[in-house]
């Protein structure tokens, strides 16, 4: 006779229940008795078609994720799909592959190390995977699931998380299609997991909380919530492991907010943690008329293009304001999908919108990839282009460290006057929200992590690099090109 296994209720009314979950076989014998702590089991309760389990270290995530995924899968029966996702297949082997062979009924599953799926004898199955780069995710275009869960999520991009909702659906009515995830604060999803899930302090929501997040475009929308855990929590863990939150306490201040803490709004890695909206973030005001306007851009077709206006204070040294910018991307989705516009058109969009804010500047800043070859043999390159419309550039200096270090110092508050060099007003968007969510690239610690929304990062610091005196290995300009940099034109606000 199979051995189907079986399940005691656990029924979802926290308060009724001590919240063990124990599955026996069909002959009565216990296989698994699973006790979960209580920020487990708040998260086992979820309704919402999204939950976030997770923030400090410790608390019993990923051990939560592959109990909700066996429980899915012994209820759901033969119509039960799950998949979990680590970015990396090795992430996947090391912890969730290898706690699933320790723990779960090897009566009731045989594990396909080929094809890396758990077949159960219900006919349910549960596969793990990865989804290291952006496009990874179009080998999954041909499958469905009725459950998804991505551990770490934060190591993962929108676009990637998004891309996965379009491949969890159920044909069973008797099965609930749903997201379920589980992450530390920090990496490279930082930013968009804590916007998402709303876990920072000032998100309008409180933890636990199920809301509503809009679908685009229609009047749908679908629910997601934000179960906190942390090391305190997670009993079990603190009394077989006393010394643990000791060595936490070892880290550095920022890695013990986030890890001790779950802190969402102070994370590792950022890469640039002077940013300080109180004091980066300026009103507009009225650029005066002897102040240079410089031109900076990030270019992209398929991807998107950023243009930002810098005014230059002439003073010792220099002060520098964004005042204005147009972001050639298309909002939401992947974040990062570009609006496909002809370098023609953006370069009359740029001219255009010069001349309706009275803008003469001094010169305009480029990247070298605009100078390459162009898609046909006959055809002009983007620079090219560029230039043939009256819009000429200048090449700008690639050099990503010394630019990281430039914007470092820059945004540095002066102990004399309390006011970094560089400043953002309020209307330039897409730069706020951008560039203080960038983390540093694990690969290159002095760099940052180009797998984010750097467009208008980049440009600022082409800009800002022209600013610089040259020397070895920077861009060379001729001298009339330097004596058009330091001319100050009568440049009317740029408002």
């Amino acid at each position: 006779m199979a051995i189907t296994g079986k399940i005691e209720a656990r029924d979802r009314e926290l308060s009724a229940i001590p919240g063990a979950m124990v599955i026996r076989d069909n002959v009565g014998k216990e296989l698994l008795r699973y006790e979960p702590n209580l920020q487990q089991r708040k998260a086992h309760a979820s309704q919402a078609f999204e939950t976030l389990y997770g923030g400090a270290a410790g608390g019993g995530k990923s051990y939560w994720l592959l109990m909700e995924a066996l429980e899915h899968c012994l209820r759901g029966g033969r119509n039960a799909r799950a998949v979990l996702f680590r970015r990396t297949f090795r992430e996947a082997e090391d912890s969730l592959i290898e706690e699933a062979l320790s723990v779960y009924p090897k009566e009731l599953c045989d594990y396909n190390s080929q094809k890396h799926t758990f077949r159960f004898t219900n006919g349910a199955s549960l596969r793990f995977a990865n989804i290291e780069h952006k496009n990874d995710v179009r080998h999954y275009k041909s499958v469905s699931f009725t459950f998804a869960g991505f551990d770490e999520l934060t190591t993962f991009l929108e676009y990637q998380y998004l891309y996965i909702f379009s491949r969890v659906r159920s044909k069973d009515p008797k099965i609930r299609a749903r997201v379920c995830s589980a992450t530390n604060p920090m990496d490279v999803g930082h930013a968009w997991v804590k916007k998402r899930f709303r876990c920072g302090r000032n998100s309008g929501v409180k933890a636990e909380t199920p809301f509503e997040i809009p679908a685009q475009g229609s009047g749908e929308a679908s629910t997601a919530v934000f179960i906190p855990g942390k090391l305190t929590d997670n009993l079990e863990l603190m009394k077989a492991d006393p010394g643990y939150l000791s060595r936490l306490r070892q880290l550095p201040p920022i890695e013990q907010a986030a890890l001790i803490d779950g802190d969402w709004d102070i994370f590792a890695g950022q890469a640039f943690p002077e940013w300080d909206a109180s004091v980066h973030i300026c009103q507009p005001f009225a650029v005066p008329d002897t102040w240079p306007v410089l031109t900076c851009m990030d270019w992209g077709r398929t991807s998107p293009f950023y243009v930002g206006w810098i005014a230059i204070k002439p003073s010792t040294p220099e002060r520098y304001y964004l005042i204005d910018e147009w972001y050639g991307a298309i909002e939401g989705g992947d974040g990062v999908k570009g609006v496909n516009m002809a370098a023609s058109d953006v370069a009359r969009g740029i001219m255009e919108r010069e001349r309706s804010h009275s803008i003469r500047v001094s010169y305009r800043i480029a990247p070298p990839d605009m100078w390459g070859p162009s898609s046909g043999r006959d055809e002009m390159n983007a620079a090219e282009v560029f230039a043939s419309l009256g819009c000429r550039l200048k090449k700008a200096d690639r050099d990503r460290i010394a630019g990281k270090l430039l914007i470092h110092e820059l945004l540095k508050v002066d102990v004399d006057t309390l006011l970094p060099r560089l400043q953002f007003f309020s209307t330039c968007r897409a730069a706020i929200r951008t560039i203080p969510e960038l983390i540093i690239d694990e690969g290159n610690l002095e760099d940052v992590d180009t797998r984010q929304e750097d467009h208008p990062y980049d440009a600022i610091r082409y800009g800002l690099v022209s600013r610089r005196p040259l020397r070895r290995g920077m861009t060379s300009l001729s001298t009339r090109d330097w004596e058009a940099i330091t001319q100050s034109w009568r440049n009317p606000a740029m408002l």
